[in-house]
This record gives C-alpha cells, sequence and structure tokens, in this order.
C-alpha cells in the first residue's frame, strides 16, 4: 500500500499499514474482489463510502477513506484528506 500513498502525509493506517499487499486498486465497488484496496471517491451522483461495509464484508484488503465522510468502517482501512487525490 506505500507505494500508493506513497508521500501521502495525511494517511492514517488503522488495521493496516504501507505493508499490507494487495492484489489489485479499485475505485468502482462493483469490481471488489478479495485482495482488493478500494478507494472511496464521492462524485456527483455516487459516493464510493457508502459501500465501504460492503467491500470489506467481500474481502477487500483495506479501504482508503476520506476523513469527514464517514464513521470508521470496522475493517481495515486509511484515513485521507482527499481519497481523489491518492488516484
Amino acid at each position: 500500500m506505500g507505494d500508493v500513498l506513497r508521500g501521502r502525509d495525511d494517511a492514517r493506517y488503522v488495521g493496516c499499514g504501507p505493508d499490507t499487499g494487495f492484489a489489485r486498486l479499485v475505485a468502482d465497488s462493483r469490481k471488489v474482489g478479495p485482495g482488493a484496496l478500494f478507494v472511496a471517491l464521492a462524485g456527483g451522483a455516487h459516493d464510493g463510502h457508502g459501500f465501504v461495509d460492503e467491500v470489506l464484508a467481500r474481502g477487500a484488503a483495506a479501504v482508503v477513506i476520506q476523513r469527514g465522510r464517514i464513521a470508521a468502517p470496522a475493517g481495515p482501512h486509511v484515513w485521507l484528506d482527499d481519497t481523489w487525490a491518492a488516484l
């Protein structure tokens, strides 16, 4: 995960860390499978933060979420100030 979030001083890891591995980076919750790193993005029509619990239940390695958008999920996650900037 550290490669994806390199240089992000605002990253706060909970239940995971920079060395946590993942199979692939995904921003579309419908495409999340076991081991994926899901980046929750807030857009005009959809907000990926509404799917965080679902993707964790489907086996996501961790989720990247934006501070202030949702309460802390029960699974591994990384808080960022702006998830769009992580891409």
